[in-house]
C-alpha cells in the first residue's frame, strides 16, 4: 500500500469515529437526563470531547500528509513569498 493511501485511510478512520461518538454522546446524555445521573451526563461530555479530538486528529493527519511531500512544501513556500522587484 502506498503512503498516500495509508494516510488518507488514517484520516478516514478518525472521521468514521465521529458519528459513532456523537451517537454515543446523544444516547448517554439522554439517558443521563432521564435518569438524573450525573455520571452519564459527564461521560456524555467526555465523549463529546472525543469527537473534537477525532476531528483534530483527522485535520492533523491530513496536514501531515500534505507537509510530507517536498514538492508541495517548496511550492507553498514560493507562493507565500512576496514578489521581488
Amino acid at each position: 500500500m502506498s503512503p498516500h493511501s495509508h494516510d488518507t485511510s488514517e484520516r478516514n478512520r478518525y472521521l468514521r469515529l465521529v458519528p459513532l461518538s456523537l451517537a454515543t454522546c446523544v444516547v448517554e446524555l439522554s439517558a443521563g437526563i432521564y435518569a438524573g445521573s450525573l455520571a452519564l451526563i459527564t461521560d456524555a461530555i467526555h465523549t463529546l470531547l472525543d469527537v473534537f479530538e477525532n476531528l483534530l486528529n483527522a485535520f492533523v493527519s491530513e496536514r501531515a500528509r500534505f507537509l510530507r511531500n517536498p514538492d508541495q512544501i517548496k511550492s507553498a513556500r514560493l507562493a507565500s513569498q512576496p514578489a521581488s522587484s
